[in-house]
Formats: structure tokens, sequence, C-alpha cells
């Protein structure tokens, strides 16, 4: 541990300088802990590899009976994942999506975690 003096923490009421002193570890200021990195996006084609082709085609034709209702939010969602050709897991527009499949019974809460698994 180093201990540190400081010469001007401030002035007292009678108007002399204030000194104060802290102790550091050069270790812990040296070598700070790093930041957890995101997950990198994922492929879209990783995404569709873990996809049954059970999955996939109840996924479509939800999303095309959804579109004849006027509902087009599962099918922007496929748009979006085959235009970027990746997803970006820590997304709050991906964890929306994971949850929606998994509300409208297209996909088993255990089968999204491992479809949108890192």
């Amino acid at each position: 541990m180093t201990e540190v003096t400081l010469a001007t923490l401030g002035h007292n009421a009678d108007g002399s300088v204030r000194e104060g002193s802290i102790t550091v570890d050069p270790a812990a200021a040296s070598n700070p802990k790093p930041k957890p990195r995101p997950a990198p996006p994922l492929l879209g084609t990783v995404i569709l590899s873990r996809v049954t082709d059970a999955e996939y085609a109840g996924v479509l034709a939800a999303a095309q009976a959804q579109l004849a209702t006027g509902n087009a939010q599962l099918q922007r969602w496929l748009d979006i994942l085959r235009i970027n050709g990746t997803v970006d897991l820590a997304s709050p527009d991906t964890q929306t999506a994971k949850t929606a499949l998994v509300s409208a019974h297209l996909l088993t809460q255990a089968r999204a975690d491992i479809i949108f698994a890192p």
C-alpha cells in the first residue's frame, strides 16, 4: 500500500490549509478488473441452424397468419434477421422477439434459450 498526502483538500475555518492523506493499493490501481465484453453478434445462419424444420415452418406460418390480420411484427423480425445477417443477443428487440416466440407457443423457453444462446 502507498500513502499519498494531499496538501490542499480545502481550508479550515481559520484559513489554514487542510491536509489529508489517502491510501492506494498500487496493484489494484494498475490492474483494474476488465469489464465483461458483450456477446458478439450471432450470424443469422447460426440461429437458423439451431431451429428445427418444424419450428421454422411454425414461425413462417405464424408470420403469414399475422400478416393476414394486419400484424406485421413477426414478419418484420424475420426480415430484419435476413437483412442484417446477424442477431445482437443483447438487443432489447432480440429479447422481445425471443419472448414473443415463447408467448406465441412457437418455441418453448428451453428451445428459445438454446436457439438464442451465444
